[in-house]
């Protein structure tokens, strides 16, 4: 009996150095799985060469018997997009998805998804091909996995080219021979003239100082131009807005009866401004002169879009229907003085700490706690054998 109780302690010790060689040897597989790269979201599943920690799509797929899973990583990025997934076994083989799940309901993120199914035929990494499809609420693919093989990331699909619009239709065009338009008298101080549909035409007044530029099919029909310099019942300019000179543009059809033409294009008024014009302008600024025209709808005046050539010195606008035109100067719009305002510091934002996905199966722990629990078991072992030698000692 004494001798049992003299051989408790080495017994002890021994069940201890045995506990801890057992502890090593189920800590080796396990730190491998966690090399093998299935946390961060760069080396998720066999992704082992990616680095990029943006990346938002990690999946693997795994297979035993019949039975296969697939399982898909969605970072924050595709929060609210992604519906389903369809999985391609050997998609050389076949144009048709292995296996489709599509949900009502987006896919969570931050997690790892696992679709199960039955694959009758062997799958072998390595061996088998498998390709994925993410899929949108409408059961259309938003990314495909690269080469329908497992290389862990997707890229987005090719973006179909869209169809050639139609072509207009044709402008069916109704051209009068010269001989038969009945020409309209010229305005005193104007000027006329006839305008073909197809072929393209221009007025330019007595003085030069008034130009029309009418491209072809601007109408679709033979038409007449009349340009007159002094045009009765003028309404008033519009506040803000004062009149240098006012003339009208109007429309005979070829028979010579007036008639209001909105045209197919749009025409361009070119008019020679003045010295008298500039004195006029606020600030004697040539770039506050404007072509006017008067709306018959709102029945107001209405600035065009006028370019300013400051060296032809000359007005340009572009229009689509004729009326009253006018040279008028035009107020600038009052300047606003921007006020400093101060800018408040910047606050660095608190990181906030990024959701690494669960490894399925095994719990691999991180590399600050397996270097503690390798050197734990390592001290036991040493322990033990220490204790041992000195024991084999004393009863030598």
């Amino acid at each position: 009996m004494p001798s049992i109780q003299r051989r408790l302690p080495q017994v002890a010790l021994g069940i201890v150095a045995l506990a801890g060689l057992l502890f090593l040897l189920w800590l080796v597989p396990a730190a491998a799985d966690n090399a093998s790269g299935s946390i961060s979201l760069g080396f998720f599943g066999d992704n082992t060469a990616v680095t990029d920690p943006t990346n938002q799509v990690g999946w693997d797929w795994k297979a035993a018997g019949g039975n296969a899973r697939v399982e898909l990583f969605l970072g924050a990025a595709f929060s609210g997009a992604v519906y389903g997934i369809e999985v391609f076994v050997d998609p050389d083989t076949s144009t048709a998805p292995t296996f489709k799940d599509l949900r009502p309901v987006a896919l969570p993120t931050g997690q790892v998804l696992p679709f199960d199914f039955r694959e009758p035929k062997p799958m072998q990494k390595g061996v088998t091909y498998v390709g994925i499809h993410l899929l949108n609420s409408a059961g259309s693919p938003i990314l495909v996995s690269a080469g329908y093989r497992n290389t862990g990331l997707l890229v987005p699909p090719p973006t179909p080219t869209p169809a050639p619009a139609p072509a207009a239709p044709p402008v069916v065009t109704v051209v009068v021979p010269p001989e038969q338009v009945k020409p309209v008298a010229a305005p005193t101080g104007g000027a006329a003239v006839v305008l073909q549909p197809t072929l393209p035409g221009s007025l330019v007044s007595p003085d030069k100082r008034v130009s029309v530029a009418v491209p072809p099919l601007a109408s679709d029909k033979t038409f007449q131009l009349a340009y007159n310099p002094s045009p009765t019942n003028v309404p008033a300019a519009s506040p803000g807005t004062k009149h240098l000179r006012t003339f009208d543009l109007s429309t005979f059809d070829a028979a010579g009866t007036r008639v209001s033409l909105d045209l197919l294009k749009p025409i361009t008024i070119g008019i020679l401004y003045t010295a008298e014009d500039v004195a006029a302008a606020p600030g004697k600024n040539p770039s506050n002169l404007k072509i006017q025209t008067y709306d018959t709808d709102v029945k107001a005046w209405v600035s065009l879009n006028t370019t300013v050539d400051l060296v032809q010195q000359t007005l340009q606008a572009s229009v689509s229907h004729l009326s009253l035109f006018s040279v008028a100067t035009e107020e600038p719009p009052p300047q606003v003085v921007a006020t400093a305002t101060p800018t408040p510091p910047v606050v660095a934002p608190t990181p906030t700490p990024t959701a690494r996905p669960p490894v399925t199966g095994d719990i691999a722990p991180d590399s600050g706690l397996m270097l503690a629990l390798l050197l734990a078991g390592f001290l036991l072992l040493t322990a033990g054998g220490t204790y041992l030698v000195q024991l084999g000692r004393r009863r030598s």
